[in-house]
């Protein structure tokens, strides 16, 4: 039986990391233990050697030798499409934002209801399918391949009515739009896609000051609007929350 994807605990303290491998065990995951940050960036090299990589790391904050916010960049650095989940028992805010900021996919606190994070691994592991419109395809085109390079599918649309199009035919998780687009602006293909599919998350992006297209899109349930030139931390931050809080999806 091949399981439901590939996940390594991380934890310095036998007992959280066994008992939370057995039960991931137990939910159908293949399941790899590390008590440190050193054992566990030797995993995820030896994995990515053998092109079985990790689709997933449950990660300790506080780890002794290198912490966990450092086994975490050194691990993006192996692997880009892996996505990490911090544990924390306790208060290092500092460090909690900074593996945000650099990515991660959550931070849970310890103890934490078991629910609470066999919903986020889940979350974590499935697949997501993001569509870019925007009418200057090399902008995208960039951030088509930097999406894809950490593991996401992406798909393209011009403009708004090929945006419209491809909603309607296929399934997507995210939409990030432009709003100033010739024929049919982002707005107007917002409300459209919202029309079709409520509950998509679409994420507005604008290399413009255009503050009554940006309430209007926000008043039609957009996500949030980010600006140009993008700062690929802020869009994966973005992403990230979006996959966290998505309640009903299409595909």
């Amino acid at each position: 039986m091949e399981g439901k994807g590939k996940i390594l605990v991380v934890d310095d303290e036998e007992g959280m990391r066994q008992t939370l491998g057995d039960i991931l065990i137990e939910e159908g995951y293949q399941v790899s233990l590390a008590k440190d940050g050193y054992q566990a960036i030797e995993k995820v090299k030896e994995a990515n050697t053998k092109k079985e990589n990790f689709q997933l790391v449950l990660l300790d904050i506080r780890l002794p030798g290198i912490d966990g916010v450092e086994t975490f960049k050194e691990i993006k650095r192996i692997n880009p499409r892996t996505d990490v989940i911090m544990m924390t028992a306790f208060t290092v805010g500092e460090l909690v934002e900074e593996a945000i900021r650099e990515g991660a996919f959550a931070v849970v606190y310890k103890p934490f209801d078991l629910n609470f994070i066999l919903s986020h691994i889940e979350k974590a592991m499935k697949e997501v399918v993001i569509l870019l419109v925007d009418d200057r395809l090399e902008e995208i085109e960039t951030i088509k391949e930097i999406l894809e390079h950490r593991g996401y599918k992406v798909s393209i649309a011009g403009n708004g009515q090929e945006a419209i199009k491809r909603v309607e035919e296929d399934g997507y998780n995210i939409a990030m739009i432009d709003i100033k687009m010739p024929v049919i602006n982002g707005v107007e293909t917002l409300r459209k896609i919202k029309e079709m599919e409520p509950h998509l998350p679409v994420i507005m992006i604008t290399g413009y000051t255009i503050e009554e297209l940006i309430k209007e899109a926000l008043k039609i349930n957009a996500y949030t609007c980010l600006y140009k030139p993008l700062d690929l931390k802020e869009v994966m931050c973005v992403i990230n929350e979006v996959r966290r809080s998505e309640k009903k999806k299409r595909i």
